[in-house]
């Protein structure tokens, strides 16, 4: 069974998306760490119904592991444009 390390997937998806956050919000970019962002947003991500049942489809199926990478991605990067 694959193991899934959903705070590495944040990161991932955080830090890809953080040069056109901080171009959005400056200010805000200089005054948050990425950090909490990667915090707040494991912990929501781990309540996400969608991300749960493509996390368990990935550890019982055998499904590529770069569908919980694009699903991270395309749910961080959303949250992050909606601020």
């Amino acid at each position: 069974m694959q193991s899934v390390d959903v705070k590495a997937l944040v990161q991932q998806a955080v830090g890809g998306e953080w040069e056109a956050f901080s171009a959005r919000h400056p200010a805000l970019s200089r005054a948050v760490d990425q950090r909490l962002f990667v915090e707040l947003y494991t912990r929501n991500l781990r309540a996400e119904p969608e991300f749960l049942e493509a996390m368990k489809q990935v550890e019982m199926e055998g499904l590529a592991h770069s569908v919980m990478q694009e699903l991270t991605v395309r749910v961080v990067t959303g949250w992050l444009r909606a601020i």
